[in-house]
């Protein structure tokens, strides 16, 4: 370190107390928490908030951040929020100014441990260089909560039941056109949801699979659609039109009719992001009972 930085730091450090002390004259800890260039940018640019109205946002409240991991984190809670700055300075709390790392998100300073600061202190950082304070087993429990959202979270923006059991009852005509199998199965999840297993609906002939939820319009080769997705047939289960309408009559939903528990949570195409995991057992409503009669009546 160059002469020029550790005097840089020394009076820097000293300021930065004189500073703290103004609005809290306790003890300051955790100086050797940040780098030469952290602590003499605090000096200049870092600005003192006194009584702040920190919040707890609805992420943190369903992630168990835990007291003293406060730089871990608001790691994590970057790769939870848009929208979101992360910051390194000192907070007050219990007669001391520690070391402490919080976020800023639309304006507002989001606090994410359970212990209420009394004033806060610091600079924005790069939030990656946060990474370097999370031990390997907070990463591993991170990840699991991550892909435990993934499944239970269940955004509802999916409609592969529904669409797919509309558009196979269309193109089998109702009956006049038999060569179609609606498909409840289970692919497996790419990219973030790989290893996990999903509930989901499509269609198929002898040699094409075709999914249109979400708008969409895919038609693919069956043996490489059931390759892409590691698709058990024995876990799958088909439906020729005669029994899907048995089924929208008996059970006034959308299905799965046959599939319980976490085979219930569904996506549409092969999932590889959780925005693609469907709501199960979605309602006929009127408008759905009048399609289906009309079309069973052509």
């Amino acid at each position: 370190m160059k002469l020029t930085n550790i005097i840089a730091e020394i009076y820097a450090d000293d300021a930065i107390e004189e500073i703290l002390h103004y609005a809290y004259d306790d003890p300051v800890i955790g100086f050797n928490q940040f780098t030469a260039k952290e602590i003499v940018k605090m000096y200049h640019d870092a600005v003192l908030i006194n009584k702040p109205n920190a919040k707890t946002v609805k992420a943190f409240k369903k992630f168990p951040c835990e007291k003293g991991l406060c730089h871990g984190n608001v790691y994590f809670g970057s790769k939870l929020m848009k929208n979101y700055k992360c910051m390194k300075g000192f907070a007050h709390d219990h007669g001391s100014w520690k070391a402490h790392s919080w976020a800023i998100h639309r304006g507002n300073i989001i606090e994410t441990t359970p212990v209420k600061r009394n004033a806060y202190y610091g600079i924005p950082i790069k939030c990656d260089d946060l990474e370097k304070y999370v031990q390997d087993d907070e990463k591993k429990k991170f990840d699991d909560y991550m892909k435990s959202e993934s499944l239970t979270e269940a955004t509802a923006l999916g409609d592969c039941y529904e669409a797919n059991a509309k558009k196979m009852m269309e193109m089998s005509s109702f009956g006049t056109n038999p060569k179609y199998r609606l498909v409840h199965g289970m692919p497996h999840g790419q990219g973030p949801l790989e290893g996990i297993k999903f509930g989901h609906c499509w269609f198929e002939d002898a040699g094409k699979v075709y999914d249109y939820s979400n708008g969409k319009s895919l038609k693919l080769s069956k043996k490489v659609y059931y390759a892409l997705g590691k698709i058990d047939k024995s876990e799958c289960h088909y439906y020729t039109w005669k029994q899907v309408t048995e089924k929208l009559v008996k059970h006034q939903h959308w299905g799965p009719w046959d599939m319980s528990g976490k085979e219930v949570m569904v996506a549409e195409e092969i999932p590889d992001d959780k925005s693609e995991i469907g709501k199960p057992r979605q309602k006929l409503d009127k408008t759905d009972m009048e399609w289906l009669l009309s079309g069973l009546k052509k």
